[in-house]
């Protein structure tokens, strides 16, 4: 029995770089939300700290995220907002 992933991913980014990094991810959300498997994929910003946003997906199960993981969107993704973030993202995988 296949089991649906939560995934839910805190990014810090450095000051005065938080409209940039939301343009950078609007391309992601669009693809990743057309990819298989995928249930949601939205991003939000912290009232609190306008730096960190927060990832919330959710994936039909574990071996379409593993594809999704390897998606050339994703690796442009990462390589584009690198010199933005002020720490690494904080990944976290959740049943």
């Amino acid at each position: 029995m296949s089991e649906t992933i939560f995934v839910v991913v805190r990014y810090k980014v450095k000051a005065g770089q938080e409209q940039k990094f939301r343009e950078l991810f609007q391309p992601l959300i669009e693809a990743s939300k057309a990819d298989e498997g995928c249930i949601n994929y939205d991003l939000r910003q912290s009232i609190d700290d306008s730096t960190v946003f927060v990832l919330c997906e959710a994936w039909e199960n574990r071996e379409l995220l593993n594809v999704h993981a390897t998606k050339p969107h994703l690796k442009e993704f990462r390589s584009k907002v690198k010199d933005l973030m002020a720490e690494p993202p904080q990944l976290n995988l959740l049943k």
